[in-house]
């Protein structure tokens, strides 16, 4: 992972967000846009989840990630301020450094393991977002560093975002909640079949699921030999 201090070079007004949240009554990735900024802020729209506004709350922190031609850039910020207007922006602080993950291939190796699946839907009443969480129980059909396919009765489409949690104990060990966004759906008479890409995962994490690939890479060589 690459570290960048100009960070005024990745600010492009009209890029494409994703803003996650990790903590509090919003937790959740929502969709965004980078309006403009000055010396200390970014004005981006209002984050919204299919067409819903999601009123976040100033001192909320946040995670943002974008991909252009380059990688996948991440930082970290807090909502400073919401800004009314024609055009509602929310006011997030600038960073002081930005990241950037290549989008590289990773090996994926079939495997199933147990995990718990998370959606979140919004609803707009009386003007305000009503959140619903919904957790069905899921299983991977394959496995890499970089997304997973998975089974599950969720109903699910594309560019939603999920947040998974490894329940396999006995297979990964130790991970942390992932959020994910469905990128593709699969043909199937019953559940659903899907592939996601992860969004926001923790390096450590990453390297906890890589490492479990390598292991079941040899595993089904030796399995393959018998």
């Amino acid at each position: 992972m690459e570290k960048f201090s100009n960070v005024e070079k990745f600010i492009i007004p009209n890029t494409s967000l994703s803003v996650i949240v990790s903590k509090g009554d919003y937790r959740g990735m929502y969709n965004s846009r980078i309006e403009d900024f000055d010396n200390e802020s970014i004005f981006i729209t209002i984050p919204s989840a299919r067409g819903v506004p999601i009123p976040l709350r100033p001192e909320t922190p946040i995670e943002i990630s974008f991909i252009n031609e380059n990688g996948r850039f991440s930082f970290n910020s807090v909502v400073k301020d919401r800004i009314k207007g024609k055009l509602p922006l929310l006011q997030i602080e600038k960073p002081d450094t930005i990241y950037r993950k290549e989008l590289r291939k990773f090996f994926r190796v079939e495997a199933r393991i147990e995990v718990l699946l998370k959606t979140i839907t919004y609803t707009l009443v009386n003007n305000s977002p009503e959140i619903k969480v919904e957790e069905y129980s899921a299983h991977t059909i394959d496995v890499s560093g970089g997304g997973a396919r998975i089974v599950t009765e969720a109903p699910l489409e594309i560019d939603q975002a999920v947040e998974l949690k490894f329940v396999d104990k006995d297979k990964i060990r130790g991970l942390n909640e992932i959020f994910a966004k469905v990128v593709v759906i699969y043909e199937s008479d019953e559940k659903t079949d899907a592939g996601l890409e992860f969004i926001s995962i923790k390096e450590s994490d990453r390297d906890k699921i890589i490492k479990y690939v390598f292991k079941r890479q040899i595993e089904l060589r030796k399995m393959s030999k018998q």
